[in-house]
């Protein structure tokens, strides 16, 4: 288990068909988004996915946290 900052995860040289990302990437600054999604792409596999979900902050659930 790893707990730390998801910009300083140890990513490995896995390759992954699809990358999932739910709810996270829109609380990240933008150099720090920028580094995430970099290194999500260079796990993924030739033809893979990436998926994200983002939530605006006028969204009931963000809302509350601004």
């Amino acid at each position: 288990m790893h707990h730390n900052s998801v910009t300083d995860m140890p990513f490995n040289n896995y390759q992954y068909d699809a990358i999932f990302c739910y709810a996270l990437i829109h609380l990240l600054d933008n150099p720090k988004r920028e580094k995430l999604v970099q290194d999500f792409y260079n796990q993924l596999s030739q033809n893979g996915y990436m998926i994200f979900i983002v939530f605006t902050k006028k969204h009931k659930l963000t809302a509350k946290a601004h």
